[in-house]
């Protein structure tokens, strides 16, 4: 049996004796619970909003390239093997850190994923949702670059920056864009 104090309502009770599994349940009543309830509680939000929003993204990432490559043949198969995806994932876990001032952990998941995709997107590019990057060998994707929803990047792509000025320095592409391979888009402009 354990003995311990259990945040009450009123915090008139004294600690109390139960077994584990009755303190698995009032702990489940007191931490397990959603909007109203949290906030009366001073408990931040559901973190699994993060993770959701993750694996929905992962899983637009999948689809796009289901419906724009025509070698792909089922989710998992994009999910396993394409290198593209791969570094989205990366990139999606990557840019969380970055946002939450987390910048060392950020370049550190940023460089595994470089060294093992073959392509380099920076923790700070802000990705939209469906994008395809296809037989992504040599794309390099710089820090202040916003590529929107839909879009398509092939092999050898570079989305950089000019000059040595802080701020926005690198290309925006809009929804819905195809950059070829081999192109050099440099500079802070929109596409």
């Amino acid at each position: 049996k354990l003995e311990l104090f259990i945040k009450n309502d009123d915090m008139t009770k004294k600690p109390s004796s139960f077994s584990t599994s009755s303190f698995r349940q009032r702990i489940s009543q007191k931490v397990f619970c959603w909007g109203e309830e949290r906030s009366r509680l001073g408990l931040p939000e559901k973190k699994d909003k993060v993770l959701t929003m993750i694996l929905k993204d992962i899983w637009l990432d999948v689809k796009a390239v289901q419906e724009r490559d025509p070698a792909a043949r089922n989710a998992l198969e994009v999910l396993l093997l394409y290198q593209g995806v791969h570094a989205l994932i990366w990139h999606r876990i990557a840019h969380w850190f970055y946002v939450h001032h987390m910048f060392f952990i950020a370049r550190l998941i940023s460089q595994i994923a470089r060294f093992f995709t073959l392509i380099e997107i920076h923790p700070g590019a802000e990705m939209g949702h469906g994008i395809l990057i296809d037989h992504g060998c040599g794309v390099v994707i710089g820090e202040t670059t916003v590529v929107g929803d839909n879009c398509t990047i092939y092999q050898g792509v570079t989305l950089g920056g000019v000059g040595l000025n802080k701020g926005k320095r690198h290309p925006t592409l809009g929804k819905n864009v195809t950059v070829g391979s081999g192109a050099k888009i440099l500079g802070a402009f929109e596409v």
